[in-house]
């Protein structure tokens, strides 16, 4: 984990923010609150159970890490808790498009690097 080679005695907060897939569409189509409870319950547990297994991936010792699953726009999300966990680093982890294409485009890197006020690592790595 770049986070890790960056900073090797940092406490790390792994993040993940989730959405409850097509959810205004699901409304839109009367789809009842309990079945989309129902879908946020799985999505967030998917998101937990990713975020235990990236720290068991990487070697992460329990009391070097915590897990923080939060539902949201994941940009504002971001922004959110490195402000309330007082975070000096976030490390992005970039999916499919470079770094660069994707700041050009104005992208989640890009509000991040705006709102936030820590430092912001990119990684085009699929090992972040």
């Amino acid at each position: 984990m770049l986070a890790l080679r960056v900073a090797p005695h940092a406490h790390v907060v792994l993040l993940t923010v989730f959405q409850v897939p097509f959810e205004e569409k699901l409304h839109f189509a009367g789809v009842d609150a309990a079945t989309i409870e129902l879908y946020r319950n799985k999505a967030r547990a998917e998101a937990r159970q990713k975020v235990h297994e990236l720290a068991n991936e990487v070697g992460l010792q329990p009391r070097k890490w915590e897990p923080c699953v939060v539902e949201g726009d994941a940009s504002m999300r971001i922004v959110e808790n490195e402000q309330s966990h007082d975070c000096d680093l976030v490390v992005l982890g970039k999916h499919g498009q470079s770094a660069t294409v994707d700041l050009l485009l104005g992208s989640v890197t890009k509000h991040v690097l705006a709102e936030g006020s820590a430092d912001v690592l990119v990684s085009t790595h699929s090992g972040t």
